[in-house]
This record gives C-alpha cells, sequence and structure tokens, in this order.
C-alpha cells in the first residue's frame, strides 16, 4: 500500500500540474473555454496606432469571430447531412464498363467429349474440343435504383431538414452574440480609457495636495505627519493610475482577440458612448417579442423536432421497405457477337428478427 507520505507527493504533483488548466479555466477571456473570446486568421499587425470605429469592430468580429465561424462549420455540416440522406431517397444511376480475360475449364463443369458428342457433334471432333478456353469479355450498362417505399428513411430525411434549421438559428444566435459581445468589448475599452483619465485627474489633485502639505510643513504650520499623509496617498493613486493603464491595455487585447486583429496591434477608438433613454416595454412584450425572435430558442425548439423525428424513424425501421433496381447494357466476347441484356428488380424487404439493433438504437434516441 501506498504511504501517506507517498499519497501527499502525488496529490501535491496533480495540483501542479492542474494549476495552469485551472488558470486557463478561470479567465474569462480564454478562447478555450468560450470560443467568443477568440478568432481566426488574424488580420497582419501594422504599424502605428489603428484607427478602430465601432462599426468596423463587429464587421471584423463577424468575419473573424471563432464561435462564428465554428456555427457556420456546424450549417455547412447539417446541410451536408441532410445531402446525404437525399441521396438515398432519391433515383440512383450509375455506368460501369468491365474488360476481363476469363479461363474456364469446362471439364471441371461437367463437359466432356461424351457429353459435347450429344450435341450432335462426332465423337472425334469432341475429343478435339480443348476442355480449357479462355475468352475476352466486354460489358458495359447503366444501373439504376431508387427507394420506392422507406418510412424510417423519410423520417430521417425530414429530422436532417429540422437540423439544418437547428444549425441556421445556432448561426444567427452566434451572429447576435458576437455583435453584443465586440460592442461590449468596445464599450469597456471607452470605460477602461475613462478611469485611466479619472485616476490621472486624482493623482494631479493628490500631487496639488501634496506640494501644499510640503510647503505648509516648511513654513512651519503642519506637521510632518500631515506631509506623510500626503505622500502616501498621492503613491497609492500613483499604483491606481498603473492598475488602469494595465486595465486599459488587456481590455484592449480582449477586442483584438474577438475580432482578429494582433494582439499587439495598437488600436486607438474613434467612437464614443452614446446615450440615450431606452424605450419602454412590457414585460408580457418583451416575452412574446423573445418567443417570436430569440434564436437560441427556435433552434431549441428545432432540436426537439429533430430528437422526435429520428425517435419515429427508429421506430419505423421495423417496418417493410420496397426498392426498385435494375440495369441495361451489352455483353459478350471480344471479336464475336454482342447481346443486350438487362435486369428489372423489386426487392420488398421484411425485417423479421433484428430486436437487439431495434432496442440499441430506440434506447439511443
Amino acid at each position: 500500500m501506498r504511504t501517506y507520505a507517498e499519497k501527499l507527493i502525488a496529490l501535491s504533483a496533480a495540483v501542479l500540474l492542474a494549476a495552469p488548466f485551472a488558470l486557463a479555466q478561470s479567465n474569462p477571456d480564454n478562447s478555450a473555454r468560450n470560443a467568443y473570446a477568440g478568432s481566426v486568421e488574424a488580420v497582419p499587425f501594422t504599424p502605428g496606432v489603428r484607427q478602430l470605429s465601432l462599426n468596423e469592430a463587429i464587421e471584423l468580429g463577424v468575419k473573424h469571430n471563432l464561435a462564428l465561424t465554428l456555427a457556420r462549420l456546424d450549417q455547412d455540416t447539417a446541410h451536408a447531412e441532410k445531402l446525404q440522406l437525399l441521396n438515398y431517397l432519391l433515383p440512383n444511376i450509375s455506368l460501369h464498363g468491365e474488360v476481363g480475360v476469363h479461363q474456364y475449364n469446362l471439364a471441371a463443369q461437367g463437359f466432356g467429349p461424351g457429353l459435347i458428342s450429344q450435341f450432335g457433334i462426332p465423337p472425334a471432333e469432341a475429343a478435339r474440343i480443348p476442355l480449357i478456353t479462355k475468352a475476352n469479355t466486354r460489358i458495359g450498362q447503366i444501373n439504376f435504383s431508387q427507394a420506392l417505399f422507406t418510412w424510417s428513411g423519410w423520417d430521417g430525411w425530414r429530422a436532417a431538414q429540422a437540423n439544418e434549421k437547428a444549425a441556421y438559428y445556432g448561426k444567427e444566435s452566434a451572429l447576435g452574440l458576437v455583435i453584443l459581445n465586440v460592442g461590449t468589448s468596445y464599450l469597456k475599452v471607452i470605460a477602461a480609457s475613462s478611469e485611466v483619465d479619472y485616476a490621472q485627474s486624482l493623482l494631479e489633485t493628490d500631487r496639488t495636495l501634496l506640494y501644499q502639505a510640503h510647503q505648509k510643513h516648511l513654513a512651519g504650520v503642519a506637521a510632518n505627519l500631515d506631509e506623510l499623509r500626503a505622500r502616501v496617498a498621492y503613491q497609492s493613486q500613483q499604483q491606481a493610475v498603473i492598475a488602469a493603464k494595465n486595465q486599459l491595455e488587456k481590455n484592449k487585447i480582449a477586442l483584438n482577440r474577438q475580432i482578429g486583429l494582433a494582439p499587439e496591434q495598437q488600436i486607438q477608438l474613434t467612437d464614443v458612448a452614446p446615450y440615450s433613454d431606452l424605450t419602454a416595454m412590457p414585460v408580457d412584450e418583451a416575452l412574446r417579442t423573445a418567443y417570436q425572435n430569440r434564436q437560441v430558442y427556435l433552434g431549441m425548439k428545432q432540436r426537439i423536432v429533430v430528437a422526435e423525428r429520428e425517435r419515429r424513424a427508429i421506430r419505423h425501421e421495423r417496418y417493410p421497405s420496397l426498392t426498385f433496381s435494375g440495369n441495361y447494357g451489352v455483353t459478350g466476347v471480344a471479336g464475336l457477337v454482342y447481346h443486350g441484356t438487362f435486369v428489372a428488380m423489386g426487392t420488398l424487404n421484411i425485417p423479421i428478427f433484428h430486436e437487439a439493433k431495434f432496442r440499441g438504437d430506440a434506447d439511443v434516441a
């Protein structure tokens, strides 16, 4: 058994290994945890300060934000899956060509001189016929197949349609969140810039108070303790200015990462924060509007439809299916006569016992 010391060492190692991951998760601007905080294909760095308006920031975010890019890929994937199911229901046409050299052993197939002579060939000539023959065959045909009735496949197709709608709503929801987040980050930079100006104003006030306290102390009308208090307040405000500037730079980097600019790109915001009173809206009207237009809610409704139709498709796997297949072409031996060939075949498939598969699919659905 492991001693308590060994367990303590193992626990300490686990904590040390997990610490960077925990720090990464605690960072709200970590794109590994929050895709809206990251972007793809960053805009190349340009020397100097880049002027950035709110509209330009939103346009860059819509173009480069990681979450919106992933949502677009999910929509493309849902559309591709729908096409795959559609191909299962639509007619399938293919061409087939074949060239081959075949060797046949007539004796192994039951042909011999005695059997050949029964076709009216004299025994002497039948004995000279080679029983090992070769043939160069040529085959060319067009194949056709069509699912005439498959209830499960039709339900799967309808589920794929609903899944594509859900992916569309997911993309639209991501678009709205990108606009909201980029706008919020833009305003945070403006707010942080105001905090820097405010902190610097307080610093100038503390500098003046320190100067007055120092002059009073030199004049002998104030104690040294008053000057010391003023100096401590001034130095504390210096730290506050440094913290405000650091926060401003962090907010700028977070904005750059959301919209695809290089983190080291210097930016200057050209829009100030507008202010206007919000139009009053009753709660009932707000809820009604949200139920009609909220993309997340509409997407979740479509996800429910997808789940219901997938479960229905699993239940209908027990039903018979009817398909038609056939082909038409020519077949012959090189240098000899070619003959036309065709196949027309309908297939009725009735599942008798696939209980384990059916129950497993039903549980998954």
